[in-house]
């Protein structure tokens, strides 16, 4: 599973790009597709070391991202402020890919 993990980070750091404007837009169908696209072109790379039919197929219709599997938990959505969540992307960072310097997270609980 890591080698697919691993062609799959290789690929989304390559449509970075294409990435960051759909979620801008709010475009979650094409967002979908493209990581439908890269899931298939990860284990087509890895050649049968990937996922299997049940697992890409509750990836298709539930959701997920595989390459974050074990390693992050979904907890939200940004709804607006993605411009914050880039700047927080770019901050520098030290040992363990923490901040060097805090950075402070305001939330609301919307039910």
């Amino acid at each position: 599973m890591q080698k697919i993990q691993d062609a799959f980070n290789q690929l989304a750091k390559e449509h970075r790009d294409e990435i960051m404007q759909m979620r801008r837009e709010r475009n979650r169908a094409g967002l979908q597709e493209l990581q439908d696209k890269l899931a298939a072109e990860a284990e087509g790379q890895v050649q049968g070391n990937g996922l299997t039919d049940e697992q890409l197929k509750i990836y298709s219709t539930i959701g997920g991202t595989p390459h974050l599997d074990g390693q992050y938990t979904v907890f939200g959505e940004v709804e607006e402020g993605l411009d914050v969540v880039e700047m927080i992307q770019q901050t520098a960072t030290a040992r363990g890919d923490r901040p060097v310097d805090d950075i402070e997270m305001r939330m609301s609980v919307i039910e």
